[in-house]
Parts: structure tokens; sequence; C-alpha cells
């Protein structure tokens, strides 16, 4: 059968045609609907709807049809055309930095007091198309569904003695998303290089480094430079996970006074707002990426991700949040 959709003027002809036809009516006289969908290969629902702009189905006439229709449709929100402004902004921040339709057109929206000329439901549509040069490659898993596996992976990295667990954070700082002192932690493997990402859990500011090693000696001396140039006062606790890299951890509470707490094995969604921000810096980054300009393509990326703004932060972006938070 025919996938749903509106029908053309010549299907209206013939359908005005077969509705007066003695073949397709019933004993009663009235309209076979079903038996005309059949010989029209659409759907009963779409010849219901259609015979049903008309207030009598007998009264039904192929050029009124038409002309409704075209009515309807020019007064659609949906099919109104973009301007040269704001197609020009739209592909400047999606194709030069990636950012999500539905992010593009708040951003647009604020900067210049205008509603949007479609909404960003539409211009997914748009993308997928192909429309106004818009790759779908763009877009989060190019607009794929993710496949998820059932149940949680097993974490066989070995043991982690004498640690603050995470049921052990939940106790002492529950779900309390408006505490600024909480910080997640992770390592991201970047084939020839690794990054040790931070991530402030209010504000959603990023801050990493570049490891060439994930021995634990070089990961707990580059975190505790991080902790200097942040500023050790910003920080009251990290949650991170239980691989190895991290086993030196017990430096960091004598020296700043800062716990850290570990997630349960095969459990990264208890910090997941790293997880997230691991993802997003993996559309920028191949498995083996080349090392040469790495720093300045690492601070664009950072760059981008401090600055897009974030509905959950009241319309700030995390850098302004940061700020907002921690300068009095």
């Amino acid at each position: 059968m025919k996938k749903y959709e509106r029908l053309d003027i010549n299907e209206r002809v013939n359908l005005e045609k077969l509705k007066d036809n003695d073949l397709f009516k019933k004993k009663n006289g009235t309209i076979n609907i079903r038996k005309i969908a059949k010989q029209m290969n659409r759907d009963y629902k779409t010849i219901w709807q259609e015979l049903n702009v008309f207030d009598n189905i007998n009264d039904y006439n192929a050029t009124k049809a038409q002309k409704i229709h075209d009515k309807n449709k020019r007064q659609c929100r949906k099919y109104s055309m973009l301007n040269s402004q704001e197609l020009s902004y739209f592909s400047n921040e999606y194709n030069n930095f990636g950012r999500s339709p539905q992010n593009i057109i708040m951003s647009y929206e604020l900067q210049y007091n205008v509603k949007f000329g479609v909404c960003f439901k539409t211009m997914y549509k748009y993308i997928r198309l192909g429309y106004f040069n818009l790759s779908k490659d763009n877009l989060y898993f190019k607009n794929k569904k993710r496949k998820t596996k059932n149940g949680e992976k097993n974490d066989n990295r070995g043991v982690l003695l004498n640690i603050r667990d995470y049921k052990q954070f939940l106790n002492d700082y529950g779900d309390d998303f408006s505490f600024s002192g909480i910080w997640e932690m992770d390592t991201l493997d970047c084939g020839n290089f690794h990054l040790l990402v931070l991530v402030n859990r209010k504000s959603k500011i990023v801050f990493y480094d570049i490891l060439f090693t994930k021995k634990a000696s070089i990961v707990l001396m580059v975190l505790m430079k991080m902790i200097r140039q942040i500023g050790s006062n910003k920080f009251s606790c990290i949650l991170t996970d239980r691989g190895k890299e991290f086993y030196k951890w017990k430096p960091i509470e004598k020296s700043f006074k800062i716990r850290v707490y570990f997630c349960d094995p095969g459990k990264p969604k208890q910090k997941a707002l790293v997880e997230r921000i691991n993802r997003d810096i993996r559309r920028w980054f191949g498995s083996n990426e080349p090392l040469i300009n790495i720093r300045s393509r690492l601070k664009n990326v950072l760059n981008i991700l401090n600055t897009t703004i974030r509905p959950c932060l009241e319309n700030f972006t995390s850098k302004q949040y940061f700020k907002k938070i921690f300068v009095h």
C-alpha cells in the first residue's frame, strides 16, 4: 500500500469519478470508501479524510478540493521558506561548529529577538532531505538511532582498595545539582594521545589536558596542575571511574582537601555528564588523530562546548554560568 500522503489533482479527479460509480457503492446506496481505497491503492483513512473536506461527502468536487488544499498549504507554517539571514546563520553554526538545530534556532531567537522561520523539527527534515547544502553527517550519530545493549558491561580493570564509592557520594551530596563544587573526571582515548577531562557538574564547563601516557603518576601530576590552574577553592569533590590511572588519588586529598569518589564498576551513567562531554569531543576527533596542530584544534573544540547556550543553565553558556557562580 502506498505510503500516506495527500492526493494530487489526478487522484482527486479519479476519486470524484469512483464515488459516483455504482460499482463502488454499498447496497444501501452509500459510498463504499474501503473499495475505493483498495482500487486507488490508498489507505482507508486517507480517502475518508479527503472526502470529509466537504460537509457532505456526496458533494465532493476535485477542483474545489485542490483549491482548499493549496490554500491550507500556503497558510501552513511548516511550508514557509527561510530568509537569507536565517539560512546564513544556521549554515554557519551547523557546518562550522556542529551545533544541533534546536540549539542554533534558540541562539538565533535570543540574539535577534525574533521567531525563527521554521521549527527545529522541520530543520531536521530539511537536513535529512539534503536541502540547503546541510549534510546529515554533522548530526549526532549521523542521525541514526543509537544501538544500546541490555544490561551493564562488566568492569574487570582491577580493584581499588579503601576508596569512597558511589553510595558514600550519594550519602554526602545526594543528587543535588545546585552544589557548585562537584566535578566529574574521566580519560578519553584519542588513539595517539589521551585527554584528561574535568567537568563541573553545576555549570557544565569543560577543562582538559593532553596525556601521552595513562600512567598513574603522570595523570596525578597533570591533574594537580589543572586543579591549581582552575583554583582549588572551586573543588569540593571529584567523581570518577575505577580506572587504574586513578589509583594514586590520595595525594589529591592530602594536598587540596578534595574528596575523591569512585563510581560502581560498569556504571558509567553515574557520571553521565562527563560521558556526554566525551561523546561531544569524539565528534571532532577520529580514532587515530594526528598530533599536528592538535592543541589549537582542541582549543577550538573546547571553546565551542563552553560557549554553547544551554536551556538548563537559564540560557547562559557554561563559561558565563561558571563565572556567575564563582565570581562574586
